[in-house]
């Protein structure tokens, strides 16, 4: 007796499974420009949040060294600095890493020119066409007085 599936020339038994994985190769494709820039980002967050906890941690030694007011104030005054300079270098960074998954979703190789957006239109679903304003109420008779 043969197995009827061996009869079948030209059929693999393995095509589902080669098609799945196929798929599943576009699709690990499609999705590694994101999981790169979702890297990139995390880096930038996790070296931000090493900046920062090194300088709480200096706070005593440069509090430690401060003779007076004024030098107190100053060094409160490089802490808050160096700490919006902190922030605004891991934003422009990570600014930098969004445009590059930009740049790699962007056209395929050897096109010219700028991709046009692709943008989702519902015509007549924000409009509210049907909707009105209700009639303002009727004027009530002197001495009636209605609740709010």
């Amino acid at each position: 007796m043969t197995n009827p599936k061996q009869n079948q020339s030209g059929r693999s038994e393995n095509e589902p499974f080669h098609g799945l994985v196929a798929s599943t190769e576009q699709a690990a494709n499609a999705v590694a420009p994101m999981m790169k820039c979702a890297a990139c980002a995390n880096l930038e967050f996790a070296s931000l949040v090493g900046r920062r906890a090194k300088a709480y941690l200096d706070i005593p030694n440069e509090i430690a060294q401060c003779r007076g007011p004024q030098d107190l104030v100053a060094a409160q005054a490089r802490f808050w600095q160096t700490m919006l300079r902190d922030y605004a270098d891991y934003s422009q960074r990570v600014v930098t890493a969004l445009r590059s998954f930009d740049g790699e979703m962007g056209s395929p190789p050897g096109a010219q020119g700028a991709r046009e957006r692709d943008t989702l239109v519902f015509p007549g679903v924000f409009g509210f066409p049907g909707w009105q304003i209700p009639a303002p109420d009727l004027p009530h008779r002197p001495g009636e007085h209605r609740a709010a």
